[in-house]
């Protein structure tokens, strides 16, 4: 008798049917075929599916990737020493030699086992009797990538079977799994593009949901072959695809990330970290590095980022970073505070005490024009004299000073960025007092002999220079309002006791200068786009923030104000 490919291949199915008996058939399933974007994932089974059916020999055709198919059923009453099994075969859905169906079982809405064309077989253990909803979600996607084309799905077999236990004992491994002699069990695959892989577990149980696992990875577009993949190589990767945001602030992210986070959390395989483990990591920061919750912030806006990489590029699926800092605030009580204005009897104690002690007489200009531009520090220190004209009451904001480490040869030193947002170049008219600001600044320097000898990427002529004509560096005006707050608190404390409620100074930083500006002009009751205009806002929102809370605070004083009229009426 002549042997040919054809028989040999009937023969093995043959005795592969041999294995089992008392069939029952599934088919016919309810169908539907589902209409996704690409970027679809996670897919949900529908609440109902209808629209057609799918039986034995039945084919479905079209160039959508997924197709829905449900049955409730009665499986088989159970046998001793037998398995209830359920054999399926959906037939070819691609083209090529990737050819075969792909497909996702659900019991009863709940992930049970991929099912393909080199696993066609389901245990069903413990099921005998019972009832349950078996839902199949069919897909093309994976299979071999090139153009989309049309696929056809062909119901070739869907029956429950019985298999005796004793008399076929290989029916607990499926293709790809094995048995190991030093115990355990292995499962080994190819992927698409031609690498092994595999996965072992103590237990067939366990090693079946990992293959699962795989399953639905697979499903939803995640790799299977960066389970080595450290957040350290994220970070890297993030490294090479970070753009769009200042060399300053991109050198802070590489320091603070490089420092608290590459030495120990940076080591741990991404697909392994969990929220937990983050969790503990935050907490670890504050509790034994004694980081500030603001520290953290920097360090978990970079590590966000660097997760968010892993999950674009289907690494996982979720970043477990997600709201953890929201979490750590208020675990360490920690809530956001927001930032406080000076009062207006603050704002004037302030700059009359700097504009009448003669060890402060130079502060003045720089602290009375921050006071009433709401310029931010690096605007004002790179301020040059070209960019103010006096003569029409205009100031022209158009970069910012930084200093910082530019991880280079020369390390940290400073530069000139563009402003923070687009919004931030802006021109800001000068109120009462500014103009003379500048020339008492220019009045000073004159008659000291400063000049401004700094030059940092080609600017110069720089305003606010120090006795050697350089830059001032912001750290050195905060440092300033530290000591004319404790000189100006001091000597207020030693004329008036704390009882009588006298008028003092906050402890406050060069941008609550800022904050006051702009609490001041709603107080006023300017134009809320006016005011987002001269601050430099590039969201109306930060702006409102601002006027709600001043509002707030108007609104109690105005109630306070009716309280004691009706007790003075009263009386």
């Amino acid at each position: 008798m002549l042997f040919t490919e054809e028989k040999l291949i009937r023969g093995r199915e043959e005795l592969r049917q041999k294995r089992y008996f008392g069939h029952q058939a599934i088919a016919p399933f309810a169908a539907m075929e589902a209409k996704l974007s690409e970027d679809e994932s996670n897919l949900c089974i529908p609440e109902k599916i209808e629209g057609s059916t799918f039986g034995l020999n039945d084919v479905f055709e079209g160039r959508d990737r997924y197709l829905w198919i449900q049955k409730e059923v009665t499986f088989p009453e159970a046998k001793e020493g037998c398995e209830i099994v359920g054999l399926f075969d959906f037939g070819e859905t691609g083209h090529g030699g990737n050819s075969g169906f792909e497909s996702l079982l659900y019991v009863d809405g709940h992930p049970y086992q991929g099912v393909d064309a080199n696993h066609q077989e389901v245990v069903f253990s413990n099921m005998g009797g019972k009832k349950a909803t078996l839902t199949f979600m069919l897909w093309t996607g994976l299979e071999g990538g090139g153009p989309h084309r049309t696929f056809q799905h062909r119901c070739k077999s869907a029956h429950f079977a019985y298999l005796h236990k004793k008399t076929d004992d290989r029916v607990r491994l499926k293709t790809g799994e094995t048995e190991k002699s030093t115990g355990g069990y292995e499962y080994r695959w190819t992927s698409r593009d031609g690498k092994r892989h595999s996965i072992y577990a103590p237990t067939l149980e366990r090693l079946r949901e990992m293959e699962l696992e795989l399953e639905i990875d697979k499903r939803d577009g995640i790799k299977a072959d960066v389970k080595a993949l450290t957040v350290n190589d994220c970070f890297k990767l993030w490294k090479e695809l970070k753009r769009g945001i200042k060399d300053s602030t991109f050198q802070n992210y590489i320091y603070m990330y490089e420092l608290f986070v590459m030495p120990t959390f940076g080591k741990k395989r991404v697909v392994q970290v969990q929220k937990s483990d983050v969790k503990r990591f935050y907490n670890d920061l504050v509790d034994n590095k004694i980081l500030r919750i603001s520290t953290v912030d920097n360090i978990h806006n970079v590590l966000h980022q660097v997760f968010q990489v892993a999950v674009d590029d289907n690494y996982i699926r979720q970043n477990p970073t997600d709201r953890m800092l929201k979490e750590l605030r208020i675990a360490h009580g920690h809530e956001v505070e927001k930032r406080k204005a000076l009062s207006l009897a603050q704002q004037d104690l302030f700059l009359n005490y700097i504009k009448e002690k003669p060890q402060y007489q130079h502060w003045y200009p720089v602290f009375f024009i921050m006071l009433n531009t709401g310029m931010r520090v690096g605007e004002i220190t790179g301020l040059r004299w070209r960019d103010v004209d006096l003569e029409n009451g205009v100031i022209s904001v158009n970069h910012t000073l930084v200093y910082y480490n530019h991880r280079d040869e020369v390390g940290t030193y400073y530069s000139i960025n563009t402003p923070k947002t687009e919004a931030g170049i802006r021109e800001i008219p000068m109120v009462a007092g500014v103009k003379e600001a500048f020339e008492m600044e220019r009045a000073y320097q004159e008659e000291l002999g400063i000049k401004s000898e700094a030059r940092i990427d080609g600017y110069d002529d720089f305003i606010f220079v120090n006795r050697y004509g350089q830059v001032q560096h912001h750290g050195t005006l905060n440092k300033a309002l530290k000591r004319i707050m404790r000189d100006c608190n001091d000597e207020i404390l030693l004329e008036h006791d704390l009882e009588t409620m006298p008028v003092l100074l906050p402890n406050f930083s060069c941008h609550v200068l800022r904050h006051t500006f702009a609490t001041r002009l709603c107080e006023s009751g300017i134009n809320i786009k006016v005011i987002q205009s001269v601050l430099g806002h590039v969201d109306i929102s930060t702006t409102m923030d601002i006027y709600v809370d001043v509002m707030s605070e108007t609104k109690k004083k105005e109630l306070a104000n009716f309280d004691g009229y009706m007790a003075s009426a009263r009386a």
